[in-house]
Parts: C-alpha cells; sequence; structure tokens
C-alpha cells in the first residue's frame, strides 16, 4: 500500500470537487476539482521529462494557486519538493541547487502547468512512509543553511496530530496570508486545510485591509507574530471589524505575549480576548476569539485577565495516541505544537 502523502490529501477533499479549495482577492473561485486536474497535469509533465522517484524538484515562485498545483504534483509524481524564497538572490540559489542537486528548478508554475499534458497523471508513484517527500532549508542564521529532509510519514504525521488537535472540518474557511516556502505556510497551515477539504481565503501576502476582508469569511486564520501585531496596530481590527469569532494560532511563546497585549489594547475596541477549548483532549489550547456584541448591546466586553489567561497556557499531559504523532513532529514545534503539546 502507497504512502504517499498526496494520497492521504487528496483523499481527504471533499466529495463534491467543485467545492472552491481557493477563494481568491479578486472575487475569484478555485475548485477542489481544478486544483486536483492541475496537480496531476504537473505530475504527468515531470514523469513525461524523465523525473524519476526521489528526484528534487526545486520551485522558486511567488505564492499563488499554481504554486500549490506544483507542490502537490511534485508528490504525486514521487518527487521530492524543495521550495525556495522568491526573494533569494541568485548566489544563494546557486547554493541551494549545487547542496540539493535539483533534477528541475520550476520559476514559473504558471507557465510550467500550461506546457503540461492535458490529462493529468491517473494514479500517483507509490511511496513508503520512509522516502522523502520534501526539503526544508533552515534560515541561515548560525551558519549555512542545512536542508531538514522530512518524510512522507513525518508529514502526514504532523498533519493528522495537527487537524484532529485544532478540530478542522470542513465547515471551516482558513484565512491563508502566510509564504509557502516554508514549513508554517506550506504544512501546517495548507495540510489542515486539505485534510479538512475546507476553503481557503488565499491572499498573496500579509496586507492588513486585505485579512480583515478575510476575517468577515474565516473561522481560522494562522500568522506569525509580526502578522499579529500590525493587526494591533490596525485601528480597524475592532469587534465589528472583525466581523464575527476568529481563531488565531501561532507558537505557545507568542501567545502569551500577543494574550496581554490584546487582552489590555483591544478592550476599548469591544473586543473579548478569552481562552479556547477548540482542541481535542490534548492539552490546554490557548488561541484568541474575537466574537461580535450584539448592536443593542449596552454591556462592557468581559475581558479575560491577561494573568489569568497566561495561567491557563500550562501544558496537559498527552494522549499516548498523540505522543508518536508529535515525536515525529518535532521540527515544526517552533511554529505550532508548541501549541498542542508545550
Amino acid at each position: 500500500m502507497s504512502e504517499n502523502l498526496y494520497d492521504l490529501l487528496a483523499g481527504r477533499f471533499p466529495a463534491d470537487r467543485s467545492r472552491p479549495a481557493f477563494l481568491l482577492s479578486d472575487g475569484g473561485e478555485v475548485s477542489y476539482g481544478a486544483l486536483e486536474r492541475g496537480a496531476g497535469r504537473i505530475a504527468a509533465r515531470l514523469i513525461a521529462e524523465g523525473a524519476q522517484p526521489g528526484d528534487r524538484v526545486a520551485l522558486q515562485a511567488e505564492k499563488s494557486v499554481e504554486a500549490v498545483m506544483a507542490y502537490l504534483g511534485v508528490l504525486q509524481a514521487g518527487c521530492v519538493f524543495l521550495p525556495l524564497n522568491a526573494a533569494y538572490t541568485p548566489a544563494e540559489v546557486d547554493y541551494f541547487r549545487a547542496d540539493a542537486e535539483p533534477r528541475l528548478l520550476i520559476g514559473d508554475p504558471a507557465d510550467f502547468l500550461a506546457g503540461a499534458p492535458a490529462e493529468p497523471l491517473a494514479a500517483s508513484v507509490p511511496r513508503a512512509a520512509q522516502d522523502l517527500a520534501a526539503i526544508i532549508y533552515t534560515s541561515g542564521t548560525t551558519g549555512r543553511s542545512k536542508g531538514a529532509m522530512l518524510s512522507h510519514g513525518n508529514l502526514a504525521a504532523n498533519a493528522l496530530a495537527l487537524y484532529d488537535a485544532w478540530g478542522f472540518s470542513g465547515d471551516d474557511v482558513l484565512l491563508h496570508a502566510l509564504p509557502i516556502f516554508h514549513v508554517h505556510g506550506l504544512f501546517v497551515a495548507l495540510h489542515c486545510a486539505l485534510l479538512g477539504g475546507c476553503p481557503m481565503v488565499w491572499l498573496p501576502k500579509f496586507a492588513e485591509g486585505e485579512v480583515l476582508r478575510g476575517l468577515e469569511r474565516a473561522t481560522v486564520m494562522m500568522g506569525v507574530p509580526t502578522f499579529y501585531t500590525r493587526l494591533l496596530e490596525t485601528p480597524a481590527f475592532t469587534a465589528e471589524g472583525a466581523a464575527g469569532r476568529g481563531q488565531y494560532a501561532a507558537s505557545k511563546a507568542a501567545m502569551v505575549g500577543l494574550a496581554r497585549s490584546w487582552a489590555i489594547e483591544l478592550a476599548p475596541r469591544g473586543v473579548t480576548v478569552r481562552r479556547s477549548r477548540r482542541a481535542r483532549g490534548c492539552t490546554a489550547f490557548s488561541t484568541l476569539m474575537v466574537p461580535p456584541r450584539p448592536a443593542s448591546s449596552t454591556q462592557s466586553p468581559v475581558i479575560t485577565s491577561p494573568t489569568s489567561l497566561i495561567g491557563s497556557l500550562q501544558p496537559e499531559p498527552l494522549g499516548q495516541s498523540m505522543q508518536q504523532p508529535l515525536q515525529l513532529a518535532a521540527h515544526q514545534r517552533e511554529t505550532c505544537i508548541q501549541l498542542i503539546g508545550g
């Protein structure tokens, strides 16, 4: 039985493939069916051009739907995905090419898709759990960037653990403003949405106005601390401006500081900050909630004490069933696992 990560993700796409996968800023939509066909066509082209299972395929491009198709197509073809920051200089790219030795570097996924066969690959190339699925290079803050090798089993365990812990479902709408050349945007956020077969408000980058408009449709937003700090500095970010309930995720360390700032600073704007119990039984899980206040209400919002909120962040014991996936996902602790396991 193949353990190709693509099969896990595509197997959870909605039965009705006409449902939207991407909700675009211009009002357009891209369906799960279109995502699946695009990925299959890219996989077919890779194989037609001689790509073999285990070959590295690099992608250096701006965030786009076609870039996601390229990622899924590389997986489906049994190759190893190597995402590179679009801002890397030619000299930096030369280093990664020499180190990872990719068979192919895709610079324009839309153009690559346009030149792909009309018929998508019929079935994914079989892979074992221990086979490589992706290589993600470290930031290089303490030396040259190093390639972290992630297997199909690693990424599958991480995705399933987060999906279950956060209680994702097809009813969710994820606001995706993260880049997709590193783990948070590519693996954590994207995988949870694909496993749920739910739509994503797809933003090319973080922009306060676009994010505030996206929150009108979203049930979940994932981000880095800078995102939340910028929202905090945006006067339009109020209970009415956020237009309903939003669930926000970041690292545990970031949440502690952000919870304190948001609880104090957002009170005058009518925003309630409170603890969520969305996670299913594995530990204390804190997020920031933005519930609306009825227009007729004259009551002041109830603001959770920052001290009590921070006190609630102490981790609880993990269930045995969760321990193995979390161990496999240790490389993700900086971004999201700390919210689950501490």
